[in-house]
C-alpha cells in the first residue's frame, strides 16, 4: 500500500506501475491523464495522450 499527499498544483511525471490500483480521494480533486504506447517505426517508445478524467 502506498498513501501520497499532494499540494494543490503540484504534478506527477508520467509513469508506469504495470499493475493495478485504487486511487481514493479524501478532499480535493485529481485529473488523471490517461497514455497509450503508439507503435511507429522510427519512434517505437513514442506514448499519446488518449484521454483524461477528473476524480
Amino acid at each position: 500500500m502506498e498513501i501520497v499527499a499532494w499540494l494543490p498544483g503540484n504534478i506527477s511525471p508520467v509513469h508506469n506501475y504495470a499493475n493495478w490500483g485504487i486511487v481514493a480521494l479524501l478532499s480535493g480533486l485529481e485529473k488523471h491523464t490517461f497514455w497509450q504506447q503508439k507503435k511507429y517505426r522510427k519512434f517505437p517508445n513514442k506514448i499519446a495522450q488518449v484521454g483524461s478524467q477528473i476524480l
